[in-house]
């Protein structure tokens, strides 16, 4: 009897193979439990597409991402609050998946042997505290999420037409939102209700703190001056138009009417910094003009708000400044190492309440203990500090910079316009995000974190996509121009 020869298979019946047997079981864990049966039948569709359409999964896992703390919050089931983290997931591995199956290795991000090196010090950091290891698994996952959803990104082809398509998705994606925080002004109980399932409603100077289709002012506040530095920069580098002007001001206003001071800092100065390198006379003239009488009218009381978020926060015992301050002490007395991943000032520390709190008296204080915790994920740095030590600190202060000049690189070196609008909202987002993460963990939680570094990863990806390109025009016309010497 003649043996079976897999490799005579075809691709075809490959693919049919698999799809029956994933029929197969899709159809068992149906009858044996519905919800794990739908679960993985969604699963497996994503699967499918992200191989067949790449940049559509890209997108729509972009989308998931940024609601995923919303459709939490909505939804019954604690499956929804692992959204984000499985999108980041599924396009890392498939996307490196298929790359690798055309014979390429995988594009390397910029900064990613820093970032490496930083993970590696608080995978170290935990085994050497006996920390568990399911805990510094979860931990590590949450820490670098950013920098894999920017690898991920790094491993697609980007061009010119690809980033306008996104242009667009992201411009659809922002209308939504800020239609959403229209109505959440002029119904704010009844917003909060329906995303939260409760009414709770922070007003300032009269007007509630908006939080369109998020569930705290703060992510809202975050993404609308994502939003409108991304329609600045449009204007300054791809050209005016009144689409760009309207996403700009209403999204500003928007940010503005969260009422978030680290926000309101991050886009002004934002702006500031952009108008400076991009400055024309009209933009000088109306900043003259307008400037003083917005001082003399919004100074004072502006002032005021900042000032009081200052000394909330950072003065008098604050909750924020004893989190700083015990990250310095976790990091001395484990030094040169830190507490471990999921040991201090992260969301895996906040939920398990690592005992590295009890040991400082943490759970005596409001918002800093077991049943009242919101003031234990509210900083980026004491969780980097805390957890990795200063070597890893300095890994992760190396990798943004890193991030940083390979924008500048990209930007400098553009030879398409949508190019250099990428590397130019890239480097603005790095620099929104630094102002962000002294009072939000802005590089491990949703709906922020795919937008640090994810232009980093389009970067990666398009300048080595352009590069293989010219080599492989570079080839066929050394290979026609011999050719035709030989014909002579």
């Amino acid at each position: 009897m003649r043996a079976w020869n897999y490799t005579q298979m075809s691709g075809i019946s490959l693919w049919t193979v698999a799809a029956v047997a994933a029929a197969i079981v899709v159809t068992i864990a149906v009858l044996a439990a519905p919800e794990l049966g739908l679960l993985l039948l969604v699963g497996l569709g994503c699967v499918a597409l992200s191989f067949v359409r790449p940049f559509l999964t890209f997108a729509l896992a972009f989308t998931v991402i940024v609601l995923s703390a919303t459709l939490a919050a909505m939804s019954p089931s604690a499956i929804v609050g692992l959204a984000d983290e499985a999108a980041v997931a599924l396009c890392a591995i498939s996307f490196t998946i298929a790359r690798v199956a055309r014979g390429l290795a995988p594009r390397w991000l910029p900064g990613l042997g820093w970032f490496m090196a930083f993970a590696v010090m608080g995978v170290i950091s935990g085994l050497l505290n006996d920390v568990s290891l399911s805990t510094v698994t979860q931990g590590a996952f949450l820490a670098v999420k950013a920098i894999i959803f920017a690898f991920a990104a790094a491993q697609l082809d980007w061009t010119a037409e690809i980033v306008r398509k996104g242009v667009r998705w992201g411009v659809a994606g922002g209308v939504i939102i800020l239609l959403a925080a229209a109505v959440n002004l002029v119904v704010p109980r009844e917003w909060s209700s329906l995303i939260l399932g409760y009414q709770q409603v922070d007003y300032q100077f009269g007007l509630p703190s908006l939080m369109g289709p998020f569930v705290h002012p703060a992510a809202f506040s975050r993404i609308a001056a994502i939003l409108a530095i991304g329609a600045l920069v449009w204007r300054l580098v791809m050209g005016k138009s009144k689409a760009s002007l309207w996403i700009f001001v209403l999204a500003s206003l928007a940010a503005a009417l969260s009422f978030r001071v680290k926000t309101l800092v991050a886009l002004i100065g934002t702006i500031a910094i952009l108008r400076f390198q991009h400055p024309t006379a009209g933009a000088v003239v109306a900043g003259a003009a307008v400037l003083p009488l917005l001082l003399l009218v919004l100074g004072g009381p502006v002032f005021a708000f900042i000032l009081s978020d200052f000394q909330l926060y950072f003065l008098n015992e604050s909750a924020r400044l004893t989190l700083i301050l015990g990250a310095v002490d976790v990091a001395r007395t484990y030094a040169p190492f830190g507490a471990g991943f999921g040991q201090y000032g992260s969301f895996i520390a906040a939920d398990q309440y690592s005992s590295e709190y009890l040991s400082r008296g943490f759970h005596h204080r409001d918002g800093m203990s077991p049943t009242n915790n919101n003031y234990l994920n509210d900083n980026q740095w004491p969780a980097i500090l805390g957890e990795t030590g200063w070597p890893g600190l300095l890994f992760f202060i190396l990798g943004i910079i890193a991030c940083g000049i390979a924008l500048r690189r990209a930007r400098r070196d553009a030879k398409e316009p949508v190019i250099k609008w990428v590397a130019t909202v890239g480097i603005a987002w790095i620099f929104v995000f630094l102002i962000e993460s002294v009072a939000s963990p802005v590089y491990s939680s949703a709906p922020g974190f795919p937008f640090a570094f994810v232009m980093v990863g389009v970067v990666a990806g398009w300048t080595d996509h352009k590069d293989k390109e010219t080599l492989a025009r570079a080839g066929a016309s050394s290979e026609k121009t011999e050719v035709a010497n030989r014909a002579d």
